[in-house]
């Protein structure tokens, strides 16, 4: 009994596994403010915030939107 469920247990974390989450493409979508990535179905994954000017984005304490665009695409990868 105990091998049985064990068995079972196992072919459902390979299908887990196989199947996933978020389904790709990611992509970045500009928003006020900075980025977000978003999955195929729209889902949000990620927000990363930003500012214009490397003075403003370090008073504000975030990423330019240079630094903000380029961590997302690293996201989608």
């Amino acid at each position: 009994m105990a091998n049985r469920v064990s068995k079972r247990l196992a072919r459902l974390d390979k299908h887990k596994s196989a199947t996933r989450r978020f389904p790709p493409p990611w992509t970045v979508v500009p928003m006020p403010g900075g980025f977000k990535v978003v999955d195929a179905q729209g889902q949000s994954l990620a927000y990363l915030y930003a500012r214009e000017t490397r003075a403003d984005a370090d008073t504000a304490k975030v990423l330019t939107m240079d630094e903000a665009l380029g961590s997302g695409h690293f996201f989608t990868v």
